[in-house]
């Protein structure tokens, strides 16, 4: 894998970001609005779902600067 350009790297962050933040804003929405859930029952379990995923990615982004080459 080649070395990113650091000024690309921090847009691609910025630009998962916030389609990260559109995309949990319009679920929340749908919930809210369309299956009649309260703000409570939606907050909990996105918030676990937040935590996992960001796990899961950083997991991922130092697994690959930890591993050693080969």
């Amino acid at each position: 894998m080649e070395p990113q350009d650091p000024q690309e790297f921090a847009i691609s962050w910025w630009f998962a970001g916030g389609t990260a933040v559109a995309t949990a804003s319009m679920l929340a929405y749908v919930a809210h609005d369309d299956f009649g859930l309260t703000r409570r029952e939606i907050s909990t379990p996105s918030l676990i779902a937040a935590a996992v995923i960001g796990l899961l990615v950083v997991t991922e982004y130092f697994g690959k600067r930890l591993r050693k080459p080969k």
